[in-house]
């Protein structure tokens, strides 16, 4: 165990959470809410953040951008410290050229959403990319950008089957399959991907999403993909059914062979020499199947009854090649950015997932380069902000001493301090220069211990949020507990004296933490324990308050 100086430090009770993260630079990303389709928001969304900047040259290719792969360019939400997951797809240190995706974990579809880009930290030298950017629905995601492994933690990677990479396609890299002479689908020496046998057990509800750039339309009944056993048993996206021209495309799923399928037929012509973005959902709760053209509704089928686990046990699982040999040929295409979900994705999350890859720059601007020093959304002066309970309610109390620009307060709620959700917004005083108090109850707060804190939000649609405040509504005396957002150890005596604290490991060694008072409570930086348990014991003008605590740094 670390030993550490022991450091009193008294700081305003209503201070707001809004500070520079220690990078050099940021521009501001406003990404915009007419371009979210649906009209309902979205939960943890990946947005492409996908243009080339001079700025984010590397120093060496005169720009600000420190490390060479641009590991030091990192996002966060608007308040400047609410880190969002993000992964790399390409950086281009010459030239500047960013692809990547962020996870926006609430995409509003009534107001822009705002966040920031930090970058020019030389001591960034690992990749911060993360697999967290795609949600548990997420079964496979392939970027294509020189490789055909999956980039979720599932680790669904394909079988290349003499592909090759494309440096050029929809976006960033591409995979190339290049079956030029009508190759029977009987052929084993074609390019085509493979996934592995069984992938798609216990797979009710299913989407796909994915780009194809189709070359030529003399083909006949080439496959998107197909999946299954034989042509008996199998379920496959075709572009184009006809024989020599381009025809209507096809999602269709069966166990008794064509004459059995189940699945839309559209009507429409597929563009060759063009990317179009083909996406299927299967939604078993509705017996619905729907294939999507360039983000919307091309066609659609009802009583649907069958799954993609009916094609277990699947031993043939393609894209790029059919299961009718004798008949159907090898697509002759470029894939990118294939994408398989197990969930049923809603029409907006469909459209929005065009809008987004299709044209970045009509879907989110990018401000001016900013010096992060601190950030300047303070358009409040917070006096204070404080949360107390009684008979299993909480009222929740802030003051300001002035306001600029002031729209409104969200009071946010959370059992775990992860997860949150808004419960009461509140009207801002717009402008204002004289001091303002605000009150509001929570009066359905069932676990033992909530998190809470104060959202502001301007005209502008800039936030900034509060300190979190922790309410135990079993018990009105001393609180001992670890918080895992800041990674510290908290003591809450309220109206009660404490005088000595004393935090031993499980063998007994004591440990002594820096210290921070804040409204009543005393905040003590965990952040040089290792992990495991530790007793806390708070001597006060009541007596000795133990605890057990856990702590997970």
């Amino acid at each position: 165990m670390r030993s550490v100086i022991l450091v009193l430090v008294l700081i305003g009770s209503g201070k707001l959470i809004a500070q520079s993260i220690g990078y050099t630079y940021y521009k501001q990303i406003t990404i915009q809410s007419s371009k979210v389709s649906g009209g309902a928001d979205l939960t943890n969304f990946p947005v492409l953040i996908s243009f080339t900047d001079t700025d984010l040259r590397t120093v060496a290719n005169s720009g600000h951008v420190q490390n060479s792969n641009g590991y030091d360019i990192v996002f966060t939400s608007s308040d400047c410290l609410t880190k969002l997951s993000h992964q790399i797809e390409r950086y281009v240190a010459s030239t500047g050229e960013y692809v990547a995706w962020v996870k926006i974990p609430t995409l509003s579809a009534s107001s822009n959403t705002i966040i920031r880009m930090y970058y020019g930290k030389s001591t960034v030298t690992t990749d911060p990319s993360v697999t967290t950017v795609w949600d548990s629905n997420y079964k496979s995601v392939w970027h294509f950008n020189n490789s055909v492994n999956d980039n979720t933690a599932n680790g669904n990677n394909l079988t290349d089957n003499s592909t090759s990479n494309n440096t050029s396609a929809k976006i960033g890299y591409g995979r190339n399959l290049s079956n030029s002479t009508n190759v029977l689908s009987s052929s084993t020496s074609a390019q085509y991907l493979a996934l592995a046998n069984g992938y798609l057990a216990s797979i009710t509800n299913f989407t796909y999403e994915g780009w194809v750039y189709l070359n030529r339309a003399d083909t006949n009944w080439e496959r998107i993909f197909d999946f299954g056993q034989t042509t008996t048993i199998n379920f496959f996206l075709t572009p184009s059914s006809g024989t020599a021209t381009s025809s209507d495309a096809r999602a269709r799923i069966t166990t008794g062979g064509n004459a059995s399928e189940q699945g839309p037929i559209s009507g429409s012509t597929t563009n060759t020499g063009s990317w179009i973005h083909w996406a299927v959902v299967l939604d078993a709760s509705a017996s619905t199947m729907t294939l999507y053209r360039n983000g919307s509704s091309t066609a659609s089928a009802s009583s649907v009854t069958l799954r993609p686990q009916n094609m277990e046990t699947s031993t043939a699982n393609y894209f790029g090649r059919s299961k009718y040999t004798s008949a159907d040929h090898y697509i002759d295409a470029v894939f990118d950015e294939f994408r398989i979900s197990t969930s049923a994705r809603t029409a907006g999350w469909i459209g929005t997932s065009y809008n987004s890859q299709n044209s970045p720059s009509t879907f989110f601007t990018v401000g001016s380069e900013t010096a992060a020093t601190t950030c300047t959304v303070l358009p409040i002066s917070l006096l204070y902000f404080s949360v107390t309970h009684k008979n299993g309610k909480v009222k929740l109390e802030w003051a300001t001493a002035s306001e600029s620009n002031n729209a409104y307060f969200s009071i946010e709620r959370s059992k775990d301090g992860v997860t949150w959700e808004e419960i009461k917004r509140v009207t801002g005083a717009g402008n204002s220069s004289k001091r303002i108090d605000y009150a509001v109850w929570d009066d359905e707060p069932v676990f033992e211990t909530w998190y809470y804190r104060l959202k502001q939000t301007d005209f502008d649609e800039m936030y900034t949020y509060s300190q979190v405040r922790v309410v135990d509504i079993a018990d009105n005396e001393i609180h001992i507990y670890y918080s895992r957002i800041n990674n510290t150890l908290i003591i809450d005596a309220q109206e009660e004296y404490v005088y000595n604290v004393n935090i031993s490991d499980a063998l007994g060694r004591h440990a002594v933490l820096p210290l921070t008072v804040d409204d009543g409570k005393m905040i003590f930086d965990a952040s040089g324990l290792s992990a495991g348990i530790y007793i806390v014991q708070a001597y006060t003008s009541i007596g000795i308050k133990s605890a057990r605590v856990q702590v997970n740094p």
